[in-house]
C-alpha cells in the first residue's frame, strides 16, 4: 500500500485494486475498484494537488498508469490521463510498479520484469508526457539481492524516504517455486548493499513478501512509519497468513 491514510491503496488483492480510505489504520472502507485484472497499485501527489497512480495489469502482463487532477478524482476512479506501457523488456510480463517521483510531465518509477520468460529481475523506467515510456534493467538491486542467495525471483519493492536517506524494502525468493522462502530486504540506494530485515509476529511466521512503506498521521496525529506485508500460508505461524500491517511513530 502506497498514499496516506486519507486516501490509500489496497494492495492485497491479486486480482483488482482498490482506492480505500481509513481513519484508524485498521478499519478500512473501499471506496473505488480500479477494474478487473487490476493489482499492485502504487500511488503519487504530483505537484498540482493531482496524484499518479501505476499498477500491474493483466492480460498481457505490464504496466499502467493514470492521472488524477484531485483526490476526489482518485476515489470516484475519474482519471484524466492514463498510459498503457508496453513491455521491453520481456515477452512475458513486467508490473509491481512503484513510482519513485513526480516532477512536471515526468514519473520515474521502478518494477519488475520477467528475464528470459523464467526469472523476475529489476527494472527502472520514466514516463513523460503520459506518452514516451523508457525501462532500463536495474542490474546493481538485482546484484545486492543475488548476494543474499536468492535464487528465485526478485520482485515487489517500495522505497521510502527516512531523515533524508533513501532505502528500498524489496522482497526476494530464496528457492524458485517455493512460497515459503520470501523473505524481505532492506536496499541502500546509496551503497548499492541489502541486509535481510528480521520481521517478528507474535507467532512466530517466517516468510514475508509484498512490502510496502509509507509516511503517515497515525490515529494520534503524530507522524509514523505504516508498513504493509503479506504472509504467505507456507512458513506461517496458525492463524498469520494473509495482509499484515503495522505501523511505528516517528521521533520529530
Amino acid at each position: 500500500m502506497h498514499g496516506s491514510s486519507d486516501g490509500s491503496l489496497d494492495r492485497g488483492d491479486k486480482h483488482q485494486a482498490a482506492c480505500s480510505r481509513c481513519a484508524d489504520l485498521r478499519t478500512w472502507t473501499r471506496r473505488h475498484d480500479f477494474g478487473a485484472g487490476t493489482s499492485q497499485p502504487a500511488l503519487a501527489a504530483d505537484d498540482t494537488g493531482g496524484y499518479v497512480l501505476a499498477y500491474e495489469k493483466d492480460p498481457a502482463n505490464h504496466i499502467a498508469l493514470r492521472h488524477y487532477p484531485s483526490l476526489a478524482a482518485l476515489l470516484t476512479g475519474n482519471a484524466a490521463r492514463t498510459f498503457e506501457a508496453p513491455r521491453t523488456l520481456s515477452r512475458c510480463a513486467e508490473g509491481t510498479p512503484d513510482i519513485t517521483s513526480v516532477h512536471g510531465e515526468r514519473v520515474e518509477l521502478t518494477g519488475h520484469y520477467r528475464a528470459d520468460c523464467d526469472t523476475d529481475r529489476q527494472l527502472r523506467a520514466v514516463l513523460r508526457d503520459f506518452t514516451t515510456w523508457q525501462a532500463t534493467p536495474d542490474h546493481r538491486l538485482d546484484r545486492a539481492l543475488l548476494a543474499w542467495g536468492t535464487g528465485g525471483n526478485i520482485g515487489d519493492r517500495s522505497r521510502i524516504e527516512l531523515k533524508g536517506e533513501s532505502l528500498v524494502l524489496i522482497e526476494a525468493q530464496r528457492r524458485r517455486g517455493d512460497f515459503g522462502s520470501w523473505r524481505t530486504y532492506a536496499y541502500d540506494p546509496a551503497s548499492g548493499r541489502a541486509g535481510q530485515v528480521a520481521i517478528r509476529t507474535p507467532g512466530g511466521s517466517r516468510a514475508f513478501a509484498n512490502p510496502s512503506a509509507g509516511l503517515v498521521t497515525d490515529p494520534e496525529g503524530r507522524p509514523a512509519l505504516l508498513v504493509s506485508l503479506f504472509v504467505p500460508k507456507e512458513e506461517s505461524a496458525p492463524g498469520e497468513s494473509g495482509e499484515l500491517i503495522y505501523w511505528r511513530e516517528l521521533a520529530n
